[in-house]
């Protein structure tokens, strides 16, 4: 019973209600509050360069990824964490780089803790596999048989070469590793590399074929493998036993987005569902059966804000919670939204908290641009593919249910260690990407602890890589480090980060398995301890140390040939490696390091490399074109030469008299490309030569016939000026007398246009669609007075619906009776589609076939093409071709310039010559004197009927011919026409007749 009033207004009570709102408000909005967010904390040491894909490696290091941004890369680093297990505080080492580059590509540790990695979506290593020994510190290629994957042929699934490329992988029950190239060999195929036998087989077609391009695969307590097909909504599972893929249930929702068709992670979640996180800011869980029968799948949360996943990294965490980065769901303007934003998914709640990124509320890049890694000390390594790394320290208690317990420990004869235990492999897979970054770390670590002092051991021969294992027994074999002291030490066996309770472990080390302590080794002095840290140095050094320094391969550690436990020893600059290791490259028996500290060797690049070692003849592939003993970048860099094309060569080695070769025809002593690329000099042929360089007098043959500073070429190319010809040389340049002088070209009516140009026309006729169109009946088109002269072939263009679909049926087609040929030759048209065919006809065919005035066009159907279109059946012609319209009596001179000169006559004043006009039946010509009737008499007289000059009685019988209408033969009834009113009747005769009375034998003018 509360014995005192509540204070409402006090802070205590306002804090409270504040706390409790804001908790209803989260559980509204279906976001968790069960967990608090974690905290991030950036590693203290940068890495060497940028880092993307992340790997546990099995002796508690974890091997990195060199890529600068999203680069394509051959490197890798080291990240050892410091003595007393912190990741936050390790080093950073340099690895062996790959024999190829790669970017996005399969990835897995085999179980003897080699490195395996095949293809790569970037790089060389596209259809290759490399496998890196950390024991030795190198990569070995791993070749693959050109009947599992042939980089030679084709891929019948992307069109292009056979190729891995951003590959799903994983371990399965057996040990080998399952691979899903993008480009297989065959439509769904799959392959396995057995690393016992190494071997390469081709594994089996996935059950819907094709491939499992942006997939995300989950493995299964049954260590079946499940996936959700590209790009929809059908699931398949691997199972191991079969060696087979089966069907499974269908996805209630979508998860690949429409636009870049990309996925995130997907993993097992401590109840032994899997949960696969959506592109399209969906989510699906899947409860398996445990047997080959199908899951079940239902629609999970949708993350909040409009968040999707399109290529995210995530990570299972110690408390069982997603740490999720995810971005802005994509859109077809934006396939990979930036910032990314982060939430942790807590599968008890089933739904998302948000927390801060490392550097903020959000990280200011694209989600696909980021990598995790689940940490043996319980915390998520994050990389957003640059040297500054970050780990996140979730709360909350590790989950019992993933903590491993130990059984037996028991000595190996060659000094390793054989450990038994349950749940060694833990109960997820740890971090997840996609496809493009696969980073599983379902293998034990061993961890051994003194004080505050962590050391890790090298796991290998691990006996599953199983998820969930329960009370099965698995085991491991482990080796301690070189440098652990013989003593007593807690140790551990390490699951994605959740540890087992200790067992009391006592370690005797014998590194050099000579059957004698190592104490005992240095105490009777058979072994040296140069440095004091209770290892023989033998120990100290490759191959039994692969991480310890000999760079002179004398068996001595480093750190003792460099003081100060060697005083004597020369390390300029202190970088604990003798200076007999580090490069001279020019042999003053001083480091290059050195001789750049002390300003001895200029280093204007700044990369630690001596300039004379960067110019020949030190270096005989570097430039120093100039030859003033700097490296050109270096120039280029200080502005003491400039690059105007941006190619890192100093421009004076692009002009004469470095490069005799190089154009500057503008003597400038600017690359002519310069001079282009900063449009100092315009370049209008886009040929790389100034255009002035084309011109006179720089280049005395080169044309400008209109004096205008642009070549002809360009003048006509860019249609700035007409060439009717197209002969290349302006119009104005072939007429104009200022600019052609005597030989121009002929322009009778001075228009500056060739009158070549202008003799040629056109003609174009179409016809409606004639309907209907079955056999026996053909169908016909009329052209009436067409041009007769054409000047080139004549197209005719049929279009029809009909039944035409065999080669059988066809149309025949002739003008005016003579036949032309058949058309629609070629099976597969028919109704109700139309289609379409052409005939060419040569010119003096077609000109023969028509000299009568008209052009009938006759289309017969053959015998089988019948009524099946019924009504609906048509065909039509459109006919096409040049004509001498522009010269229509083919003498050659424009029909203008003779209308214009008088030389050719025009009665009608139609614009076109008169013999043209009765050719084509427009104008007639009764007697056929070649001038039209209707123009009168033209240079003589009224009534000079027989055209001798003359007005007699020789007139009179074909004066009354042509008013009676006769057919005249050799007369021109235009001179009946007494009166020139272009009509004839009673006025011509009563004026004919007094002509005649009053002069008999009239003299015409």
């Amino acid at each position: 019973m509360i014995d005192r009033a509540l204070n409402l207004s006090s802070p205590a009570f306002r804090l409270f209600a504040m706390r409790q709102l804001g908790l209803l408000a989260l559980l509204v909005a279906g976001i968790s509050p069960r967990a608090m967010a974690g905290t991030w904390t950036p590693l203290v040491r940068s890495a060497p360069g940028g880092v993307n894909l992340m790997i546990q490696l099995s002796d508690g290091t974890i091997a990195a990824a060199q890529n600068d941004g999203s680069t394509i890369g051959r490197g890798w680093f080291r990240l050892t964490p410091d003595i007393h297990g912190s990741f936050i505080n390790g080093t950073w080492s340099v690895l062996g780089s790959m024999i190829d580059s790669r970017l996005y590509y399969s990835s897995a540790l085999l179980q003897d803790g080699r490195l395996f990695v095949a293809g790569g979506e970037y790089g060389t290593g596209a259809s290759k596999s490399e496998i890196y020994d950390p024991l030795t510190n190198i990569w070995t290629a791993n070749p693959i048989p050109t009947t599992v994957l042939n980089p030679a042929a084709t891929s019948p699934v992307t069109g292009g070469a056979q190729a891995f490329l951003d590959s799903m992988a994983k371990i399965t029950a057996n040990g080998s590793v399952l691979i899903s190239p993008v480009a297989p060999r065959t439509s769904g195929g799959t392959v396995l590399y057995n690393p016992n036998t190494n071997t390469w087989t081709n594994g089996p077609r996935l059950f819907r074929g094709s491939y499992q391009d942006e997939a995300s695969w989950v493995k299964l307590p049954d260590d079946s493998i499940l996936t959700i097909d590209p790009f929809g909504t059908n699931s398949e599972r691997y199972i191991p036993a079969t060696n087979t893929w089966i069907n499974d249930g269908i996805v209630p929702v979508s998860l690949y987005d429409p636009f870049g068709f990309e996925l995130g992670a997907a993993f097992l979640l401590p109840n032994g569902k899997a949960f696969f996180l959506g592109s399209t800011g969906h989510t699906a869980i899947y409860t398996p059966t445990g047997t080959t029968s199908p899951g079940t799948w239902i629609a999970g949360p949708d993350i909040p804000g409009s968040h999707g996943t399109p290529d995210a990294p995530a990570a299972m965490m110690v408390n069982g919670n997603i740490l999720c980065a995810v971005s802005a769901i994509p859109t077809s303007g934006n396939h990979f939204p930036s910032p990314t934003s982060f939430y942790e998914y807590d599968y008890v709640a089933n739904a998302f908290t948000a927390v801060n990124g490392p550097t903020g509320p959000t990280d200011n890049i694209s989600s696909f641009e980021a990598a995790m890694l689940v940490l043996p000390d319980g915390g998520v390594l994050y990389s957003h593919f640059g040297s500054q790394l970050y780990v996140y320290t979730p709360t909350g208690a590790p989950l019992t249910a993933g903590k491993p317990v130990i059984n037996t420990i028991t000595s190996n004869l060659d000094g390793s260690y054989h450990l038994t235990g349950t749940g060694l492999n833990g109960i997820s897979e740890g971090a997840g990407y996609g496809d493009d970054l696969q980073m599983d770390s379902n293998y034990p670590l061993v961890r051994l602890t003194s004080g505050t002092n962590v050391y890790y051991a090298r796991t290998f021969s691990w006996s599953r890589t199983s998820v969930m294992t329960g009370a099965a027994i698995v085991t491991t074999e482990f080796r301690v480090p070189q440098s652990l002291q013989g003593g007593t030490y807690s140790l551990y066996v390490v699951a994605n980060g959740i540890p087992s309770d200790p067992v009391t472990f006592s370690a005797i080390t014998d590194c050099n398995n000579n059957g004698i302590p190592d104490a005992t080794d240095i105490a009777n002095a058979t072994s040296p301890d140069c440095n004091a840290n209770a290892i023989p140095d033998e120990c100290d050094v490759p191959p039994i140390c692969p991480t310890c320094a000999d760079c002179n391969h004398d068996m001595i550690p480093d750190i003792c040939q460099v003081p100060p436990i060697c005083p004597n020893c020369l390390d300029c600059d202190a970088n604990h490696i003798p200076d007999s290791c580090e490069i001279d490259c020019n042999a003053n028996a001083i480091p290059d390091a050195c001789d750049v500290a002390a300003h001895t060797s200029p280093d204007c690049q700044q990369d630690g490399v001596p300039d004379e070692c960067q110019i020949p003849p030190l270096c005989p592939t570097c430039k120093d074109c100039n030859h003033n003993n700097i490296p050109d970048a270096c120039d280029i860099t200080a502005h003491t030469s400039l690059d105007c094309q941006a190619n890192n060569i100093p421009d004076e080695c692009e002009l004469p008299p470095l490069c005799p070769t190089c154009p500057d025809c503008n003597s400038n002593n600017i690359p002519d490309a310069c001079d282009i690329l900063s449009h100092f000099s315009p370049d209008c042929q886009a040929d790389s030569i100034p255009d002035e360089c084309q011109l006179p007098p720089l280049c005395p043959t080169c044309a400008d016939c209109n004096h205008n500073n642009v070549p002809d070429s360009c003048d006509v190319n860019l249609g700035t000026v007409p060439d009717c010809n197209q002969d290349g040389i302006p119009d104005a340049c072939q007429t104009n007398p200022s600019l052609c002088g005597g030989s121009c070209l002929a322009d009778c009516d001075h228009n500056l246009v060739p009158d070549s140009c202008q003799l040629v026309g056109s003609f174009s006729r179409q016809s409606p669609n004639l309907s209907p169109f079955v056999q026996p009946n053909p169908q016909t088109y009329l052209l009436t007075s067409p041009p007769v002269a054409a000047a080139g072939d004549v197209t005719l263009t049929f279009k029809a619906v009909a039944d035409i679909d065999s080669a059988s049926e066809f149309v025949n087609i002739s003008v005016n009776g003579i036949g032309l040929g058949n058309v629609f030759t070629t099976s597969g048209f028919t109704c109700p589609l139309a289609n379409t065919t052409t005939l060419t006809c040569a010119a003096a065919t077609w000109n023969a076939a028509v000299a009568g005035g008209n052009a009938l066009i006759t289309m017969q159907p053959n015998a089988l093409v019948d009524g099946l279109c019924s009504g609906a059946s048509y065909i039509s012609v459109k006919v096409d071709y040049a004509t001498t319209e522009g010269d229509c009596n083919t003498n050659g001179i424009l029909d203008a310039c003779e209308l214009a000169s008088g030389t050719v006559d025009d009665c009608n004043a139609n614009g076109r010559p008169d013999s043209c006009d009765i050719q084509d039946n427009l104008l007639t010509d009764l007697d056929h004197d070649g001038r039209a009737d209707q123009c009168g008499c033209g240079a003589f007289c009224h009534g000079d009927l027989d055209l001798d000059a003359m007005i007699d009685g020789r007139d009179i019988t074909p004066f009354m011919n042509c008013i009676a209408g006769h057919n005249l033969s050799i007369n021109d009834c235009g001179c009946a026409d007494m009166n020139n009113d272009n009509r004839l009747n009673n006025a011509d005769v009563q004026a004919f007749v007094t002509e005649l009375l009053t002069n008999p034998t009239l003299q015409c003018p």
